[in-house]
């Protein structure tokens, strides 16, 4: 069943600066070590030696395609050049958003101290933004031929690059460069991997959907004479790419409204391993990407969007083993490092859930009546190990796909509602206050298990997000009276069952989902807990 973007993924909260620095460093460390031991060719799809553990290129009899770092400048360049223009004009922000100064005593204390590094205080849509920018400059490197690594310091640059250059008069974010460079990563490797595979396959379909990367699809464009041609790529080893069309009801809730509740999804899963499902018995290394997601689905009540989501995964380097005899009996599994990236919200009900009110017009929130925010989310999933394994025989397939990950996440404090109606809540963390979301470490797990005999394919899929808000480097932190901790959880489950009609792609679609909330904020704890039922299509291809 596809339903992407709320793909289960679910630490404990962490509070204090000297902790924040120190788990971003380690994190950083980790995904330097990860995308370093292992290289790749970026474009022509040939790992290194297995047991290489160099950060310059292998020599070899075929030359390495040349990398393109000027262009990728000037392409990063292009980008921020409007945006960048308009907030230098004064036309973002205005003076309200100044903080320091063109002169010598503030920008000392921006570069050379961590005195300006904060949290801000912008709605929610803008810094949740922030991921899928860090996936347009990390693919403007791999499109340009960069490696992961280089790719994962160009974002990095981008990101510095904006916060202390074109920003000059505002606090250093934090939460932006997190989400730029970490939660960049997963959605830029998963958009350049597919991208490049539905580039390198001909057909009418695969042209059109090439253009979902625009990007890669320009730079091919302009080395079409002197690149290496994409033609070659190696068949990846298995993809699964399903769009599903269908209906729902919520018999618990009674959320939907007269007229159509509907939903949509798309999911494109990728493992880039020509050999994967050959007859062969292998075991070996790996340190090019094995495995691309991307995911989204919207879910409608009445003739409104209600729910949207989206997820991307990579995973970058693993161990894959494969016993798989003449008559394609037998197990495959790959144990890998990984990352992912995860959004959601459901529609706004009230005006100040994630509109743009300045921090300071406090006046305009009501803030005498309760709130009346409604769930959201995003999610860098930093790092963590996922296993993936599929056993066949004869008819019969089985994959079991489970990870866990770290996570730095903007989260809907579930208990504010209510805590709201009995509490002032102007004292408490700015973002929370205006947006009703705030910053948390925690972690996610998810476990999926499908089945498949013959037409009949059955699906399951666990998952859990866990976090707690972090506390002490508000952007506005001396008028936080009260910086209380909050913490909130997500479980899902949801199961399916479909029928493929003989070797047509239509598949028909019976699915349950529950999806569980908790949140609590001092003596408040509020839970939720609601059922849907869905009926449609599944177009396999």
């Amino acid at each position: 069943m596809t339903f992407p973007a709320r793909h289960p993924q679910g630490g404990t909260g962490l509070s204090g600066f000297q902790r924040i620095r120190g788990a971003t460093a380690i994190l950083f460390l980790m995904f330097f070590i990860s995308t370093g031991l292992w290289g790749d060719d970026p474009l022509a799809g040939r790992p290194r030696p297995p047991l290489s553990f160099s950060l310059a290129s292998a020599p070899g009899p075929e030359a390495q395609p040349e990398k393109k770092l000027g262009r990728a400048a000037l392409e990063y360049c292009a980008v921020i050049a409007v945006p960048q223009a308009l907030y230098w004009a004064g036309y973002w922000g205005g003076k309200k958003e100044w903080h320091y100064r063109l002169n010598w005593e503030d920008q000392s204390k921006r570069f050379f101290s961590l005195w300006a590094w904060k949290f801000d205080s912008n709605c929610f849509y803008l810094n949740w933004m922030h991921g899928p920018a860090g996936a347009l400059y990390y693919n403007i490197a791999r499109s340009n031929r960069l490696n992961r690594l280089e790719s994962l310091l160009f974002s990095l640059g981008g990101s510095f690059y904006w916060e202390y250059i074109v920003e000059w008069r505002a606090v250093v974010s934090i939460n932006d460069n997190i989400f730029t460079v970490l939660g960049g990563i997963p959605i830029g490797e998963a958009w350049y991997t597919l991208g490049k595979y539905f580039l390198s396959k001909p057909g009418t379909i695969n042209g059109i959907l090439s253009f979902l990367n625009p990007v890669l699809k320009f730079n091919s464009w302009l080395d079409r004479k002197t690149g290496p041609s994409l033609s070659r790529e190696p068949d990846p080893g298995w993809h699964d790419f399903r769009l599903a069309l269908g209906f729902w009801t919520d018999p618990s809730h009674g959320r939907g409204r007269p007229g159509l509740n509907m939903f949509a999804g798309v999911d494109a899963q990728l493992l880039s391993l020509p050999e994967a499902e050959k007859p062969g018995d292998l075991h070996q290394k790996v340190g090019s990407t094995l495995f691309s997601e991307i995911s989204f689905d919207i879910v409608t009540a009445g003739e409104l969007a209600d729910e949207f989501g989206l997820y991307f995964r990579s995973v970058y380097l693993g161990y894959f083993r494969k016993k798989i005899d003449p008559s394609l009996n037998g197990y495959r599994f790959y144990l890998g490092l990984g990352s992912a990236f995860s959004y959601f919200k459901q529609r706004s009900v009230a005006f100040y859930d994630s509109n743009q009110i300045l921090v300071k017009d406090i006046q305009l929130l009501k803030l005498e009546e309760p709130r009346n925010f409604r769930d959201k989310f995003a999610a860098a999933h930093v790092i963590g190990p996922v296993f993936d394994l599929t056993v066949r025989r004869g008819r019969f397939r089985a994959r079991l796909m489970a990870d866990a990950y770290i996570d730095f996440s903007l989260v809907n404090a579930l208990a504010l509602n209510t805590y709201s109606s009995t509490h002032d809540i102007s004292g408490a963390k700015t973002s929370l206050v205006y947006y009703g979301y705030y910053y948390g470490f925690g972690g996610s797990l998810s476990l999926r298990l499908d089945v498949e005999y013959g037409p009949f394919e059955l699906r399951g899929l666990f998952g859990g997000h866990d976090w707690g808000s972090i506390e002490g480097r508000d952007h506005f932190q001396k008028d936080v009276r009260d910086d209380f901790h909050i913490a909130d959880s997500r479980t899902s489950l949801r199961l399916s069952a479909g029928y493929r009609f003989g070797t047509s792609p239509l598949v028909l679609l019976l699915a349950y989902e529950n999806i569980g909330r908790t949140g609590s904020l001092k003596d408040v704890l509020r839970k939720e807990a609601e059922s849907r039922f869905f009926a449609g299509l599944l177009f396999r291809f």
